[in-house]
């Protein structure tokens, strides 16, 4: 398995360990105050939901810089924070859809390396292809 799927399922299990799966949803980012420095009133209901998201957000994006481990990826991070001047910590999902888009094999792209794998293969002479279908069954 490619090693950035194995650190994808680990991190999203630790999300949810740490209950910010719903950080994961694509509808989360409608739960957000406009702005990361928008005052809320404690009071307010709505006001209350728009905390707690954004009280997620941080967690979501702190735990995402810390998970990070190439500056590569790192800098994907900083450039979303520095896109949006009004999310300077920046947005977690954002965040992590620039990530998973340039680091998460493209299905084409996965198909195809498979095929050249496959094409690599060498089978010894006393070994007939049509077995090979119970290889890899």
């Amino acid at each position: 398995m490619h090693h950035f799927t194995m650190w994808v399922m680990k991190f999203r299990a630790y999300l949810a360990s740490q209950k910010l799966t719903p950080i994961l949803k694509p509808e989360f980012n409608d739960s957000l105050p406009d702005a990361e420095d928008t005052v809320l009133v404690e009071t307010d209901d709505d006001d209350k939901l728009k905390q707690k998201a954004l009280d997620v957000n941080v967690k979501g994006t702190n735990v995402l810089i810390m998970a990070l481990g190439t500056p590569e990826i790192m800098n994907k991070v900083m450039l979303e924070q520095q896109y949006d001047v009004k999310w300077p910590s920046g947005i977690f999902m954002n965040m992590w859809e620039s990530v998973l888009a340039d680091e998460l094999p493209d299905d084409a792209v996965a198909e195809m390396e498979v095929e050249d794998d496959l094409r690599k293969l060498k089978l010894p002479n006393d070994k007939d292809p049509k077995d090979l279908l119970v290889w890899i069954c």
